[in-house]
């Protein structure tokens, strides 16, 4: 349905502005479930926000692997590791896309954990 109602092909030129705020605030309110088509570019754009580095729980494993942004991208495929804190609630790639959950690198993506 939101992808659909995002393709703003098909929407006439006096609807279009509209349609294009609903869907900025579809992908604001619902993440990236909301517009899966502009994940690669969101998760290029916040890549630099990242502060998983920073995180306690971030380990050598990650670091070498240059895993980052598991918010967004999901758990970590290859690593393992023991929770010693979690910064994802103070990241402000959380903050900036309105998630809410926690410890990303394990439970996976906030889609994957709701």
């Amino acid at each position: 349905m939101n992808s659909l109602l995002c393709s703003l092909d098909n929407v006439d030129n006096h609807l279009r502005t509209g349609a294009q705020k609903l869907c900025y605030g579809l992908k604001k309110l619902g993440g990236m479930e909301a517009m899966p088509e502009d994940k690669p570019t969101i998760i290029a754009q916040n890549r630099v926000k990242c502060i998983c580095p920073k995180c306690p729980t971030y380990n050598e494993c990650m670091r070498t692997d240059d895993q980052l942004i598991f918010c967004l991208t999901g758990r970590s495929p290859t690593c393992t590791f023991d929770k010693k804190g979690c910064l994802c609630p103070a990241c402000p790639v959380a903050r900036d896309l309105h998630m809410k959950r926690s410890y990303y690198c394990i439970r996976g993506a906030e889609e994957e954990q709701k």
